[in-house]
């Protein structure tokens, strides 16, 4: 997958995003779940989701939640509220803030981590296919609806 900027925020708000970012340098790697929340009523700029961040050896059960997302003003604003299970300085909340981040700069990853995807479409989940589709994280129809 790409993993400029405007891929990266594409992928984490389509809605049902699951991906592993790993740090190039020391190996750590966290896995994160980022589903959106009722978007009833709420305009693109009023987008908010739920962040999870696997915590056991079950990857399909064993998320914890760690925090909010919320797409405020243009830019993705990461915040941990009082039902967080992580810590604010735990090192995977930090690694999602420090994404987070890097999308707002419109920095790509570059050599200091990677992202995986882990084959699904950011929105509903389906397997990856097509090149385009595994480039953007998003298969054809999610890219239609974004």
């Amino acid at each position: 997958m790409d993993t400029d900027a405007i891929t990266l925020r594409s992928f984490l708000t389509a809605g049902d995003s699951t991906f592993t970012v790993t740090s190039v340098k020391s190996g750590t790697r966290y896995t994160y779940r980022v589903a959106e929340g009722n978007p009833s009523g709420r305009t693109a700029a009023e987008r908010q989701y739920f962040v999870s961040v696997l915590t056991g050896p079950d990857n399909r059960d064993n998320y914890s939640y760690a925090g909010m997302l919320f797409d405020a003003a243009g830019a993705l604003k990461p915040v941990q509220t009082k039902g967080s299970k992580l810590p604010a300085l735990a090192p995977s909340w930090m690694g999602f803030v420090w994404l987070v981040h890097r999308i707002n700069a419109m920095q790509d990853l570059g050599a200091s981590a990677e992202f995986d995807p882990m084959g699904r479409c950011g929105r509903c989940r389906r397997p990856l296919t097509d090149p385009e589709s595994i480039r953007t994280g998003l298969g054809p129809i999610c890219r239609e609806q974004l």
